[in-house]
């Protein structure tokens, strides 16, 4: 089956673009041209926040999205691609503002700590510790405590390593998938 021709003038200009070699550039230079690329998102929510939250001695900064309509709302804790390595709340602004507006949650977005300057499990103790927060928070948060999911892009290390750490923590964590996001309730 042949691709969609709009598929195909993207790839072939995709391919066209120079790129250095993923052997001459450093995670953080892949990271400043991540930033350059960025195109701002036009899609409005009715409330936008980043937030600073304090967790065991560390301080992570997670972007709250808030729908229209009054809460307290149903929420998905959301952790961006960039296979631990690039990704932040910028890169993943625009589908956290479509999640919110689309599933009339609360989106909150976790800017975890990146490899290979924070090594692993950073990132995911990041994610569960940041999950315990939010449900810890959920009122100020405007989150119905009782529908509190958490979601990520593709893979299933923070969904299961939350889960690993429940396991042994004060919250118990139920995971589920659909193909493109994986959900977990508390």
């Amino acid at each position: 089956m042949p691709l969609d021709p709009h598929i195909q003038i993207f790839l072939n200009q995709y391919n066209e673009m120079p790129r250095p070699s993923l052997e001459d550039v450093t995670p953080p230079q892949l990271r400043e041209m991540e930033k350059m690329s960025l195109t701002p998102s036009k899609e409005a929510v009715k409330k936008v926040y980043n937030k600073e939250i304090q967790l065991n001695e560390r301080t992570l900064t997670i972007r709250v999205y808030e729908p229209e309509g009054t809460g307290a709302f149903p929420a998905l804790v959301y952790y961006h691609g960039g296979g631990w390595v690039l990704g932040s709340l910028d890169t993943h602004d625009s589908i956290c503002r479509s999640y919110a507006n689309e599933t009339n949650c609360i989106v909150v977005s976790v800017d975890y700590r990146l490899a290979p300057e924070d090594k692993f499990p950073a990132a995911v103790n990041d994610a569960y510790d940041a999950l315990d927060w939010i449900a810890a928070h959920a009122s100020q948060l405007n989150i119905d405590s009782t529908k509190l999911p958490r979601g990520r892009q593709c893979r299933w290390q923070p969904c299961c390593g939350c889960k690993h750490f429940s396991k042994t923590k004060t919250r118990s964590i139920h995971c589920s998938s659909a193909a493109y996001l994986s959900i977990c309730r508390i």
